[in-house]
């Protein structure tokens, strides 16, 4: 791993994104089991 233009973003910062996609695997099963909950508004 070389970080010599990622100085300034750590990796931590992707965290989000990866959130981001995890919630959306589990909001599609929850949309599946049941339509009616939080993620399918």
């Amino acid at each position: 791993m070389s970080n010599t233009t990622n100085t300034n973003e750590p990796e931590y910062i992707n965290l989000p994104e990866r959130k981001a996609e995890m919630l959306c695997c589990v909001c599609g099963a929850l949309i599946e089991v049941n339509p009616s909950s939080m993620c399918a508004n």
